[in-house]
């Protein structure tokens, strides 16, 4: 089980609304029978595309993730920055999050819609 936290929520998220150009920052615990795995040798990936049959190499954007923030307790999280997706277009997308384990176990731990929204203020800062 992994544990997704963005702001103040917790759970498995199944639904974002982004603001394109805003940094996003969501942060991933690892749990089993709610005990902290170990995840060192994992490897993470954030995913969105805009149709499960495009190939990771046609999605909008993929994030790997193998450095994590206290990985013997079972914390990763990943920071995706405007410019991964500043020239997307505003619609629905649908995004996975995936594990690889150090025996080569996949897992997808989190699925679901993220929507896309224009910016109102654009600053040049």
């Amino acid at each position: 089980m992994a544990i997704v936290t963005k702001n103040q929520g917790n759970g498995v998220v199944d639904y974002f609304n982004w603001v394109i150009g805003d940094t996003e920052s969501l942060v991933v615990i690892v749990t089993e029978n709610w005990v902290p795995l170990d995840i060192t040798w994992f490897i993470f990936y954030f995913t969105v595309k805009s149709s499960a049959k495009l190939t990771d190499e046609q999605a909008e954007f993929q994030q790997r993730v193998d450095v994590h923030n206290d990985p013997v307790n079972g914390v990763t999280s990943f920071t995706i920055n405007k410019d991964q997706y500043w020239s997307i277009t505003p619609d629905r997308y649908i995004y996975d999050m995936q594990y690889t384990t150090n025996t080569w176990s996949v897992a997808t731990f989190a699925r679901g819609n993220i929507d896309f929204t224009n910016q109102v203020t654009i600053s040049n800062d």
